[in-house]
């Protein structure tokens, strides 16, 4: 192994070549070169390459190919270099070396890196992006880098890595990509309009390119393919009451919770102690943004909802419950158990129940929509703080439980 660069060996049949341990498995990549010196910046520029790649966790295969295609364009890089030396000897000096010297190579080498300083590889666009976009919530930041980074992988394994590059016969073998991978419409549509968005910020604000590659390629109207479903008292009484489920308590509370009180998951997972209130002998779960770190949909989703008899019967007073699981477990263990009883259920499904439950018992709709935290029109303060109002969600609970 050569002293100065990590992962570059040597064989008498294979030549120099780029290993890396990874997913306890082995990334072998050939160098394609004999030359030590040749071999060593190549070992280097693959391995930045990696250490880019490495935190999107990307599949052994995927990882190797997009590795393997990034030697290919090193490689196609400095064949044409060497041509590009070889068109430029003057005609009447045919006699002249063909290959550059250590001083002319160098010399190359310092111009084309200045050429490419001038162009933004898509990381430096997806920084500048956020940086300029402040005001967006830690959620919003996260679902927005899944998308573009979906991107850039797809980029690395067509040896694309600039936004200079990008042209909309790249954005249509992109979305081909997508289709192949049977992603949901929904998904789709989503990873299509944060790069739409990214590249209008660098096009309009940052003035790299002129044109955004993306524009007019968003999908058709998508809608929901997947018809909402309920939760029925029978059929929650037979989830709720499984071994299994009783026994896990961040289980047990997360159904229970989210059963009686039609709150979104996302609110579920931020809920502490101190938000366990009591409002004119009224006891209440408060939605809210207080404590850093807290964020809620929408200013409507802000509310506190009254704790029902059914639920206050259970101890969630004494206990207060909060949830120490993220968010995709609590989602994952509540359709485990629905479909351990036979039944394909998601948490999203205890608020569709809640709505028509609430409906049944003739509960009106600005009541229905301050308890389930939607807005509701001509209403315009949100946190009931006063006890009448709350009396009302109360009773409506009630009913609906």
């Amino acid at each position: 192994m050569d002293a100065r660069i990590a992962h570059l060996m040597h064989s008498d049949k294979k030549g120099f070549m780029w290993r890396k341990r990874y997913q306890k498995r082995t990334i072998e990549i050939i160098l394609r070169t004999r030359d030590k010196s040749i071999a060593i910046k190549r070992a280097a520029a693959i391995t930045i390459r990696y250490m880019e790649l490495k935190l999107l966790d990307a599949p052994f295969s995927s990882m190797r190919e997009i590795l393997k295609k990034f030697r290919d364009g090193i490689v196609s890089a400095h064949e044409m270099e060497r041509l590009r030396l070889i068109a430029a000897v003057p005609q009447e000096a045919p006699h002249a070396l063909v290959t550059a010297s250590p001083m002319q190579s160098h010399a190359q080498e310092v111009k084309t890196s200045q050429e490419a300083a001038q162009e933004h590889s898509l990381k430096d666009a997806q920084k500048a992006y956020f940086d300029a976009n402040t005001e967006w919530k830690e959620k919003t930041i996260k679902a927005y880098s899944g998308c573009i980074e979906r991107f850039i992988a797809w980029c690395a394994t067509e040896n694309i890595h600039t936004v200079e590059e990008i042209n909309k016969e790249h954005v249509i073998a992109f979305k081909a990509c997508m289709d192949e991978e049977q992603l949901a419409s929904m998904t789709k549509q989503k990873i299509i309009t944060a790069l739409g968005g990214m590249f209008a910020f660098i096009m309009n604000v940052k003035e790299w390119i002129n044109k955004n590659p993306f524009r007019g390629l968003n999908y058709k109207k998508v809608s929901v393919e997947k018809p909402k479903e309920e939760v029925t008292p029978a059929q929650f009484k037979m989830m709720i009451e499984q071994p299994k489920v009783i026994k896990d308590a961040q289980n047990y509370w997360a159904n229970v919770l989210m059963y009686y009180t039609g709150m979104r998951v996302s609110e579920l997972q931020q809920i502490t102690k101190n938000d366990y209130i009591e409002i004119e002998g009224i006891k209440c779960i408060s939605i809210n943004t207080h404590e850093e770190g807290k964020s809620t949909k929408t200013e409507s989703s802000k509310r506190n909802i009254p704790i029902c008899d059914a639920l206050l019967a259970l101890n969630v007073w004494e206990e207060k419950p909060v949830m120490k699981y993220g968010l995709n477990s609590i989602m994952d263990k509540i359709s485990k158990a629905y479909k351990t009883i036979g039944l394909k259920r998601s948490s999203h499904c205890y608020r569709h129940s809640m709505s028509n439950r609430l409906r049944d018992t003739d509960t009106d709709d600005s009541t229905r929509a301050f308890i389930l935290g939607h807005a509701a029109h001509g209403i315009t303060d949100r946190v009931y703080i006063t006890r009448l109002p709350l009396q009302k969600m109360l009773k409506a609970l009630n009913d609906a439980n």
